[in-house]
């Protein structure tokens, strides 16, 4: 969910086995907020009916994401991979599949080139660079989708999607991951769409 407040960035509900996480992410989040983003209509539609922030007993948990790289992810004979080395997609994560690769990444390299800064540098920075190469496209979308959905711009944005087949496709990628940013970026910045956009806009 992408709420139009104030230093929310975005939330998600998540079905567990036997329960639901909910999460919520931004610049000095607090219970208030959780609250608010629990009452948020979107957000209480697919909720239990008979969940009552207000009555039931919720377990709320403060916690951090990371948004850039580990200054120091690898030196002499230590070795840091996925969430913990900010090797992850911004602003969708997808922490559980960085951190195999990376895992991988630096197995690798230990077996084969050692232990050392320089094989580190030269082995398992390299084969990560997928990953870090489009972390300044994830943080530019980052901060478009905090801007459209604080100016209530989605829906314009999602009724442009419903007939147009390349912004669909971007708008799956970016939830998706099945592209780098940077490869969404270039297929879909177009002059004509961009113009489609802020036709749509003055509808």
């Amino acid at each position: 969910f992408l709420p139009p407040f104030s230093k929310l960035e975005f939330g998600a509900v998540t079905p567990k086995k036997n329960h639901l996480t909910i999460n919520i992410a931004g610049l000095d989040i607090n219970s208030d907020l959780m609250d608010k983003f629990l009452n948020y209509s979107p957000v209480s539609k697919i909720l239990p009916t008979d969940l009552n922030p207000e009555k039931n007993q919720l377990m709320y948990f403060k916690g951090r994401f990371p948004f850039r790289v580990s200054k120091g992810f690898y030196g002499n004979r230590y070795v840091v991979v996925g969430d913990a080395a900010g090797l992850l997609r911004p602003f969708k994560g997808k922490g559980v599949n960085t951190s195999i690769i990376t895992a991988l990444s630096a197995a690798k390299t230990i077996m084969r080139n050692g232990i050392s800064r320089e094989a580190f540098k030269h082995h398992y920075r390299t084969s990560c660079h997928e990953i870090i190469a489009d972390i300044p496209y994830g943080k530019v979308l980052r901060w478009m989708a905090i801007y459209i959905s604080g100016s209530r711009l989605f829906e314009s944005l999602i009724m442009l999607a419903k007939n147009n087949l390349l912004l669909r496709k971007a708008l799956f990628n970016c939830i998706s991951a099945h592209k780098p940013f940077r490869q969404i970026f270039k297929e879909t910045l177009k002059p004509k769409l961009v113009l489609k956009f802020i036709q749509q806009l003055f509808k």
